[in-house]
């Protein structure tokens, strides 16, 4: 069994690395596509400038359109790049893991309670404590949620039948569960954000409840593009 759950951590880590070699290469191909395209942007509206003005406008602005489209792709390869880099790790965490080597999971040694009525004595937290080797949390939430469920215990037999079915299919599921892993790790989180987080959602908007910035924000990319029309049409200057 262990030499089947290394191999798998093993596969999983190789393809997850041969997928990063080829989006890194999609990522230097568009650096010099935007490079080349800003260049473009900048120079070849001058050479028609004198000569045509409207065919310049046309230009910049699909030169422009083009330009702001890969910046987009860009971005969107780059959180890409972070999220596979994110596999990678968990998948070689985990083969270190299977050999012994935990260093890279948290011991839980803030939650460690000399006054607790087990946990100190049976070491729940600390180096090579059971904490130690199950934590696979990736948010400061997460690991308090993880350690009130070790420092108190199911009170019923149906909370932990609920528990034992809940980490049956999750023990079914370890692509989700590393998928799961990699997107917490993305976005990193400090102390106090997720109380933030969820005083930001529970405040009434500021902004849906302000009638002349709804109706600006409507009409502003209107007239915006309707002046645009009008100048390439050389009906105003």
């Amino acid at each position: 069994m262990p030499d089947t759950v290394l191999n798998f951590y093993k596969k999983k880590h190789a393809g997850y690395s041969d997928q990063l070699k080829k989006i890194k290469r999609r990522q230097r191909i568009f650096v010099f596509l935007r490079l080349a395209l800003f260049f473009l942007m900048v120079f070849l509206p001058l050479v028609f400038f004198s000569e045509n003005l409207l065919l310049a406008i046309v230009i910049f602005i699909l030169l422009l359109t083009s330009f702001l489209f890969l910046v987009k792709r860009h971005t969107a390869i780059e959180k890409q790049s972070r999220y596979i880099s994110c596999l990678i790790q968990i998948n070689l965490q985990e083969i270190e893991a299977l050999r012994g080597n935990l260093r890279s999971f948290d011991e839980g040694t803030d939650y460690i309670d000399p006054h607790h009525q087990y946990s100190y004595d049976l070491d729940i937290f600390g180096p090579d404590s059971l904490f130690h080797y199950i934590n696979r949390c990736s948010t400061l939430s997460g690991k308090d949620t993880l350690a009130t469920m070790l420092l108190k215990p199911a009170g019923g037999a149906s909370e932990i039948t609920r528990r034992q079915k809940t980490f049956r299919e999750l023990g079914k599921k370890p692509g989700f569960c590393q998928h799961f892993l990699a997107t917490g790790r993305v976005y990193k989180e400090e102390w106090g954000d997720h109380v933030s987080i969820l005083k930001y959602i529970n405040s009434p908007s500021g902004f849906t409840r302000n009638y002349p910035l709804m109706l600006a924000s409507k009409l502003l990319p209107v007239l915006t593009l309707g002046m645009l029309v009008v100048m390439i049409a050389v009906i105003v200057p």
